[in-house]
C-alpha cells in the first residue's frame, strides 16, 4: 500500500467518525440520510439561534436525567470569615506590617481595621478593602515603630462593609527594644 492510499483511508475513516458522531446518525440510519443529515445539521449550525429561556441560579440540587445526583461546587459558607495572613515587626522599616481576607467576600470598598492592643493601649491602621478572584485582600497595614512601646502586641483584623462584617482571631506580634 502506497503512502497515498493509507493516508486516504485514514482520512476517510476520520470523516466518517466525525459524521456519526452527529446526533443525526443512529446504527440503523441509511449512508445517504446520514450524509443528508450531516450537511443539514452543519448548515443549521452556522447560526447561532437564541435560547428559549433563561435559568434562574438556584442552590437545589442538580439531577441528570435518570435522576441521580450531579457534582457541583460545595455552598459557600453563610458566614464571613476574616484571617490575618501576616502580621510581623520589620526592624528595616521600624514598623509593624500586617495582611489579611475576607472570604467568601470579593467586594471593593469594605473598611479593613489592623487594632494592634497592648496594657489598655490600642492603635489601628486602615485600608480599604480590594476584591480579589476568591476573596477580600487587606493588605498592607502599617503602623510606624513611634506608636508602638517594646513588647507583645496582640494584633487583630477587623472588616466591614455594607453586606459583611468580621474580626480575625488574634496574633502576637513582638517589638523590639
Amino acid at each position: 500500500m502506497t503512502r497515498s492510499t493509507t493516508a486516504r483511508r485514514t482520512l476517510a475513516a476520520v470523516g466518517l467518525a466525525a459524521v456519526c458522531a452527529l446526533p443525526a446518525c443512529s446504527l440503523g440510519a441509511d449512508t445517504d440520510e446520514a450524509s443528508s443529515s450531516a450537511t443539514a445539521s452543519s448548515t443549521a449550525t452556522d447560526s447561532p439561534s437564541a435560547p428559549e429561556g433563561t435559568a434562574e441560579p438556584t442552590d437545589a440540587p442538580v439531577e441528570d436525567e435518570g435522576g441521580e445526583p450531579v457534582a457541583t461546587d460545595a455552598p459557600r459558607p453563610e458566614e464571613t470569615s476574616v484571617a490575618l495572613a501576616s502580621a510581623y515587626w520589620d526592624p528595616a522599616e521600624a514598623a509593624l506590617f500586617a495582611s489579611g481576607y475576607v472570604s467568601p467576600v470579593i467586594e471593593d470598598g469594605g473598611t479593613c481595621t489592623l487594632l494592634v492592643s497592648r496594657d489598655g493601649n490600642t492603635v489601628r491602621a486602615t485600608t480599604e478593602g480590594i476584591a480579589d478572584a476568591t476573596t477580600t485582600v487587606c493588605d498592607r497595614l502599617v503602623l510606624p515603630g513611634d506608636e508602638l512601646s517594646p513588647g507583645t502586641w496582640s494584633v487583630v483584623l477587623q472588616y466591614e462593609s455594607g453586606t459583611a462584617s468580621g474580626e480575625s482571631e488574634p496574633l502576637q506580634v513582638e517589638v523590639p527594644e
